[in-house]
């Protein structure tokens, strides 16, 4: 079983709806760049890989800062299809 996670980020209340988070392939270890939907807090789909095309499901959890401010954490999972 293959399974990243990766770093947290913080947004700002005033931050687009949209991000953009950096994962690591499960199958390649090549570093990508995803785009979230932060008006969406539990979400999970498949986006193929730029280098090897292989599809990576990505598991996204958007939460309110647990730091007190307004803002949000973003915490992105990557796992290969064969999890």
């Amino acid at each position: 079983m293959t399974s990243i996670m990766t770093r947290v980020s913080r947004l700002s209340p005033l931050a687009d709806m949209m991000e953009t988070e950096q994962i690591r392939c499960p199958y390649c270890g090549e570093t990508l760049e995803v785009s979230i939907d932060c008006s969406v807090r539990r979400q999970e789909y498949i986006e193929d890989c730029q280098v090897c095309c292989q599809p990576i499901t990505l598991t996204v959890t958007v939460a309110a800062s647990l730091e007190g401010n307004d803002g949000h954490d973003i915490t992105v999972g990557a796992r290969s299809g064969d999890d």
